[in-house]
């Protein structure tokens, strides 16, 4: 579901003369499609175009996307671009009254390619560059993990206040957690090479050891310590949801099951906040 669309917000890219014009979004169904044009730019230049959706304080990555106007794009291809984003493939719904976009677009700089009819054999990328293509990668995955604990936390709430009435509500559940680990295990397993990329661009002992501590505290504690206990209070929901129980045991497990939500919930949503502050303070030092 999508709801109601209030603004687009444009960060300015880096470099002269490129412009992003003539911004317009609109949803349609469970897609919402933004479109701009990219003018000011020499055929031989090309830029990383990341898009973002906030949605009051909740911050969304666009990670199913279509279109020529997101990832790398290519001036040469001409001024018109769009990106079609499939939201209910990476949040169950989209609704609020603050919900706005952010693209941002870092030009890879000594793209000038060398023409050969229809070929184009493009220019190694600078230390900029590649600094610039591993933080886009980092965050966006780091973004999309914290996004779907969130989301975790916020299908575990829903399913507690409606106390076990919706099968669907399971479903969800179910689905929700498959999201966060998927988002997990994609981060887990790219936590190394992004540590030795990050040793081999920068070659700053400091940032070494905050890439060590954010990601330790990003996915193993908040895994292990805020995350894996929802597990069991899953197991505990599908044993109420079977029907083996009789009515009054039945409301009795429903109701423990229910306070010990309340405890869990509060206590990762800290742990969130928490991590988002340490997440933007390591963003900050990784800038290229």
């Amino acid at each position: 579901m999508v709801g109601r669309l209030l603004g687009l917000v444009l960060l300015p890219m880096v470099g002269a003369g490129q412009k992003i014009e003539n911004l317009r979004h609109e949803a349609f169904g469970s897609d919402v499609v933004i479109q701009y044009q990219l003018t000011g730019t020499r055929p031989s230049q090309q830029f990383l175009v990341k898009a973002i959706c906030q949605n009051g304080t909740q911050t969304i990555a666009l990670n199913h996307t279509e279109g020529n106007g997101v990832g790398r794009v290519r001036a040469q291809d001409g001024p018109d671009r769009q990106i079609v984003w499939h939201v209910t493939d990476d949040v169950p719904e989209l609704v609020g009254d603050h919900i706005t976009f952010t693209l941002t677009a870092v030009p890879v700089e000594g793209s000038t390619g060398v023409s050969r009819g229809t070929d184009e054999v493009a220019a190694p990328l600078s230390l900029a560059d590649r600094r610039a293509v591993l933080y886009n990668e980092l965050t966006g995955q780091t973004d999309t993990y914290l996004e779907q604990v969130y989301n975790e936390v916020t299908a575990f709430k829903n399913f507690g206040e409606r106390a076990f009435e919706s099968r669907t509500d399971l479903i969800r559940l179910d689905q929700q957690i498959q999201r966060t680990n998927e988002a997990y295990e994609k981060l887990l397993l790219n936590k190394e090479p992004f540590k030795q990329r990050i040793r081999s661009l920068w070659g700053n002992e400091k940032l070494n050891a905050d890439a060590d501590q954010f990601f330790s505290r990003s996915l193993d504690q908040m895994h292990r310590t805020f995350l894996l206990p929802f597990n069991e209070t899953l197991r505990q929901i599908n044993d109420v949801a079977s029907g083996k129980f009789k009515p009054r045991e039945r409301t009795e497990r429903i109701q423990r099951i229910r306070i010990e939500l309340e405890i869990r919930i509060s206590q990762l949503l800290a742990e969130i906040e928490s991590v988002k502050g340490d997440a933007k303070g390591f963003y900050t030092n990784l800038r290229y």
